[in-house]
């Protein structure tokens, strides 16, 4: 897990956000799978994504949804239309 990529409200002890550039090159040197934590929703989705990550960690994208189930289908909809 990289992050938190983004500002986040569900951790406050996590630090300032990093940004998802940093995940590209952490790919670079590593081998395994790198995941984006921290901030992520579905309007930003696509930056982490297009950056290298195999995928995504959130919380509040889910859990401060008026309707969790669809948030997780509308996440995973869109990670697959952008892998």
């Amino acid at each position: 897990g990289v992050g938190p990529i983004f500002a986040t409200s569900s951790k406050e002890d996590v630090g300032k956000p990093i940004g998802y550039h940093v995940i590209a090159a952490i790919k670079k040197k590593v081998k395994i799978p790198v995941l984006g934590i921290g901030g992520i929703n579905i309007l930003n989705l696509d930056e982490v994504i297009k950056a290298g990550a195999d995928g995504v960690a959130v919380i509040s994208a889910v859990s401060e949804s008026e309707n969790p189930k669809k948030a997780v289908q509308d996440l995973v909809e869109k990670i697959r239309d952008l892998k």
